[in-house]
């Protein structure tokens, strides 16, 4: 056991996973469970993805739409102030890589584009899809604590739908996808939901010095969040960052106990034979 443990971390440690490169892009548009590649099981998976991006993509129209202050005369100043909370960027991210997850899955099982289509080598989109996969997973999980943790007052906030969606369901689906999904997650990509929260903490530091408020006119976005004293802003941003290392080790984790429950499901010679039917699985689904 300690040897393969040794031998996992000194690999992720490697030059090569430091990159966004990867040897087996069609890793990216399949799920781990698939060890049997039938029209239902992909027309499942592609029924899954695409559920998923409608979804995020109507809630996200909804919440920009704002029905609720409708009528109310502040309301497009309370839409123009959407792009201030960390929950919203959040939001933004993880519809982006719902959709790029849904087309990519598509235009590789269906046959819809050649950039796709064999799964040759990894794509800009597939690199974009990856990164924004990796910032939302560690992302939402710390959205929801933080929220439901230092945010949420009974008595200020609505306990409806849109609150429940961005700040709990955000979780229950990157969860869900994690367990789904069949690409690699590496550790060392930590930086990229880590450079995203750092740059949030400077935009909220920028906002409240060029006079921003939150759209309740208060001068703090999130009540730990208070840039009226710089250190306290610093420990905030320091400590949201340390949450999303946390969130991306454990992901890792969970990553690699995915991929040996699937390889005792399905043995690697199982595996190898799948990977011989793609193509011709493919063609008869298109």
């Amino acid at each position: 056991m300690f040897p393969s443990v040794g031998f996992t971390l000194k690999r992720e440690f490697s030059a090569q996973y430091r990159s966004l490169q990867h040897d087996k892009p069609q890793e990216f548009v399949i799920s781990q469970w698939q060890g049997k590649r039938s029209k239902h099981c992909i027309c499942s998976y592609l029924l899954y993805k695409w559920f998923v991006a409608v979804y995020l993509v109507s809630t996200l129209l909804i919440e920009l739409i704002d029905f609720k202050n409708v009528s109310s005369p502040e309301r497009v100043a309370r839409t123009l102030k959407w792009p201030i909370h960390l929950t919203s960027w959040n939001t933004a991210v993880l519809t982006l890589q719902a959709v790029l997850s849904a087309l990519l899955a598509s235009k590789f099982h269906l046959s819809l584009s050649s950039f796709a289509a064999s799964g040759a080598e990894m794509t800009r989109v597939h690199k974009a899809y990856w990164v924004a996969h990796n910032i939302s997973n560690a992302l939402s999980p710390a959205v929801s604590l933080l929220y439901w943790t230092t945010v949420y007052n009974s008595g200020i906030h609505s306990f409806d739908f849109l609150n429940v969606h961005k700040h709990l369901l955000n979780t229950v689906i990157v969860s869900v996808d994690l367990l789904v999904n069949s690409h690699p997650v590496r550790i060392l990509h930590v930086y990229q939901p880590v450079m995203l929260g750092a740059c949030y903490g400077i935009f909220s530091w920028m906002y409240y010095l060029c006079g921003g408020t939150s759209r309740d006119d208060q001068t703090k976005i999130y009540p730990i969040l208070d840039w009226q004293k710089p250190h306290v802003g610093l420990l905030a941003t320091a400590g949201a960052c340390a949450l999303l290392v946390v969130n991306h080790t454990l992901i890792w984790v969970v990553h690699l106990a995915r991929k040996r429950l699937a390889r005792a499901v399905f043995p690697p010679s199982s595996a190898a034979a799948t990977e011989l039917c793609m193509t011709n699985t493919t063609a008869q689904v298109a």
